[in-house]
């Protein structure tokens, strides 16, 4: 990664896109291999190259941002976490606007933080969020979807609210069905390399 980046750095504009995205990719390494610290700082770095160069409102600048806050999530840093998921929401309202996955990701961050934190009512209003901000049509994201309205539930039924839970439990999807004859190991094979190519 860090050959992908000096490369990069070697032959593009100072101020090219794909250096931050470079950055963000390799600080996704570095915290594959144990090195959360490190990443973090790699991550913020990213977004404050995004913001000097892309603008402060850039998609990317709500990449980064959400890139760090799960860094904090997965560092058990909450507080500091729901700070940048909420950032991220409005880097990604304004740019990308308020019915997108990308925002509803933003969303669905803050709610595992405030859930993560004991507050159960923020978390309920904000997995309710997610869900509003995949708009009238939650088949374009379904496994989000039924993932956050699984938590969603999960948090109802924690405040006592059982009928309320099973309201938004028959809002879920049906499961997406295979065509058939079709298996992972059927397009494993068909993606993998022919001899002699």
């Amino acid at each position: 990664q860090r050959r992908v980046l000096a490369m990069r750095q070697a032959v593009l504009d100072p101020k090219h896109p794909d250096i931050g995205l470079a950055q963000l990719n390799m600080a996704s390494t570095v915290e594959a291999l144990g090195r959360a610290d490190e990443a973090l700082r790699m991550k913020r770095a990213a977004a404050a190259f995004f913001r000097a160069n892309a603008g402060p409102t850039h998609p990317l600048v709500g990449d980064a941002l959400n890139a760090t806050a799960s860094t904090l999530v997965n560092m058990k840093r909450y507080r500091e976490a729901l700070a940048e998921f909420a950032a991220a929401v409005q880097v990604r309202t304004t740019a990308l606007g308020p019915n997108h996955p990308s925002t509803a990701a933003s969303y669905g961050g803050m709610a595992r933080c405030y859930a993560e934190l004991g507050n159960l009512p923020q978390a309920a209003t904000h997995y309710e969020k997610t869900l509003g901000a995949l708009g009238s049509d939650p088949s374009r994201a379904p496994v989000m979807w039924n993932g956050t309205i699984e938590r969603l539930a999960a948090v109802y039924r924690t405040l006592g609210r059982v009928e309320v839970a099973a309201t938004w439990e028959a809002k879920r999807l049906p499961a997406p069905q295979r065509a058939p004859g079709s298996s992972r190991g059927a397009r494993a094979h068909a993606a993998a390399p022919i001899r002699g190519w």
